[in-house]
């Protein structure tokens, strides 16, 4: 089940939450700090050997990436690189029995948009 790790770092804008478990992080962004308006989240999941995120924001939509964990001898920190395909049946499935004790509103935002990305169980992302 996702818990929230209530010390996330926080930007001068907007608010961001962060909610976690051994193969899920989502973040959810905030307009503001009333936490009165949702903007975007990013989920974060495990795919075999491999993370991969799927963000989604207000202004740009959906995308579909996978974290690349830099080279650790030059200790360079890891960055999102374009990874297109979402499997989404799988993600879909195991996110919907770990968001299950969330806040209705985070719990039905992040579902619903994940839903409305469906299409024949595996999509490509831009």
């Amino acid at each position: 089940m996702l818990r929230e790790f209530v010390r996330v770092r926080q930007e001068e804008t907007g608010f961001r939450r962060l909610f976690t478990d051994e193969l899920f992080d989502l973040y959810v962004w905030y307009e503001d700090r009333t936490r009165a308006r949702m903007i975007g989240f990013q989920l974060v999941y495990r795919s075999g050997l491999d993370e991969k995120a799927l963000t989604w924001t207000e202004r740009d939509g959906f995308l579909h990436t996978k974290v690349d964990d830099g080279d650790r001898k030059t200790n360079q920190s890891p960055i999102l690189v374009q990874d297109g395909l979402f499997a989404y049946a799988d993600v879909h499935r195991e996110l919907s029995l770990r968001v299950a004790d969330l806040e209705p509103d985070v719990r039905d935002f992040v579902m619903e948009k994940i839903e409305s990305c469906a299409d024949d169980g595996r999509i490509a992302l831009r």
